[in-house]
């Protein structure tokens, strides 16, 4: 059955009873509808009913509206105009807040909701855990209530004199700052920071951070044979690095694809600097890596950790037998401190002590400059010495 709809006194206006909802306590609620001409075409639209508001005379101001945009040419001309122009102002209106929201993060809430995941995804188990705890330290309490936007130069340099003031070695402070600058970079990748990262423009602080320890022939074979005792694969790994020079990186990297036994070479694929390295075996290297060939079960991997995946970083167990061997003891320069990194460190020096001519020690450690290799140079004053023999003999007699 259809509604009987109700002229009002008002021209262009009407409307219609709810047959059962009433509007206070005796009258139906009604429906209000205007009519009117746009391009000569009569359209009726409805308003809304009168418990939400609407009576005679607001629809009559509505219609008049309406009208009076048709006539100048200004606004919407009809209610479905009316309606999409305001959704569609509420939607910018959304969208600008929420871009508001986004760029005002605070840094403690970005790193927590965004970049926590991302930094545990990528990298080894013992870095994020590192990083965490300089985050916690350092960041959370110091600018983790700023807006990542409003970030200052000034507030990093009061860190930074923080830090040092609590006796913090460069290393530590440009780390601290590192790890922000990542933290940064990655919210001006997904939108949640506009403009410069600030870390940029902050200087970091310059010392030399080189290893200047390596193991003399006797402390090597009494930390190996410790090593071995201790763990087999962790004594593999470590030969690798003492007698190959290879980064704890490149070996937990390597598969048997990249060893080739019939003439004991070793194929380093994406190292630190990307470039492929080649390196040959000495024959301690080559009957190690011959056993684990015949009495390891195959996988892809040479070194797998107790689960049976990839190992992520350097047992523990290595620096509590350098504690037990007392290798570190009364030592305070962390330079001088015997890391697993002191084995490829050692690699590099006793080849300079040789005489390894520094080109050849450059290629066989992956040194991405010359310079990364000149720090072996004055462990190899009888090449240098001999050369200055030659050039005298050769060219001056």
């Amino acid at each position: 059955m259809g509604y009987k709809w109700i002229k009002t006194k008002t021209t262009g206006v009407r409307y219609r009873e709810h047959p059962t909802r009433k509007n206070g306590a005796v009258k139906k609620d009604r429906y209000f509808t205007i009519r009117y001409k746009v391009n000569n075409i009569l359209k009726e639209e409805g308003l809304g009913w009168a418990s939400e508001g609407w009576t005679e005379e607001k629809a009559a101001l509505k219609r008049s509206e309406l009208r009076e945009a048709y006539r100048t040419g200004v606004g919407s001309t009809t209610l479905k105009e009316q309606r999409e122009r305001s959704a569609k102002e509420k939607e910018l209106s959304a969208q600008k807040e929420a871009e508001n929201q986004k760029l005002n993060i605070t840094l403690n809430d970005f790193y927590n909701n965004y970049f926590k995941n991302i930094a545990y995804n990528n990298t080894s188990e013992r870095t994020f855990k590192s990083e965490s705890g300089f985050y916690k330290n350092w960041l959370e309490p110091n600018l983790g209530n700023l807006p990542i936007k409003d970030i200052s130069l000034i507030n990093l340099e009061n860190l930074k004199a923080l830090m040092i003031k609590e006796n913090k070695s460069p290393r530590t402070i440009n780390y601290v700052f590192g790890i922000l600058s990542q933290i940064l970079s990655y919210a001006k990748k997904i939108g949640y920071l506009k403009g410069d990262i600030i870390t940029q423009q902050m200087k970091k602080i310059k010392f030399d951070n080189s290893r200047v320890r390596f193991l003399t022939k006797e402390e090597a074979k009494i930390l190996l044979d410790a090593l071995r005792k201790y763990s087999q694969q962790l004594y593999e790994i470590s030969l690798l690095s003492l007698y190959c020079g290879l980064r704890a990186g490149e070996i937990f990297n390597l598969c048997w694809s990249d060893i080739d036994l019939q003439n004991k070479i070793i194929t380093l694929r994406d190292t630190k600097n990307t470039k492929t390295r080649i390196i040959y075996m000495p024959d301690n290297i080559y009957k190690m890596l011959l056993h684990k060939s015949i009495n390891q079960k195959k996988s892809s991997l040479l070194f797998l950790n107790k689960d049976g995946n990839k190992v992520k970083g350097v047992s523990h167990a290595f620096a509590h037998v350098v504690d037990i061997l007392k290798l570190n003891e009364g030592v305070k320069d962390i330079r001088q401190k015997v890391v697993f990194h002191t084995l490829r460190h050692t690699y590099a020096s006793w080849l300079a002590q040789m005489g390894t001519d520094l080109y050849v020690v450059q290629q066989l450690m992956g040194h991405s400059s010359f310079a990364m290799t000149q720090r072996y140079a004055h462990l190899s004053p009888e090449t240098l010495k001999k050369a200055v023999n030659n050039f005298e003999e050769r060219i001056l007699k």
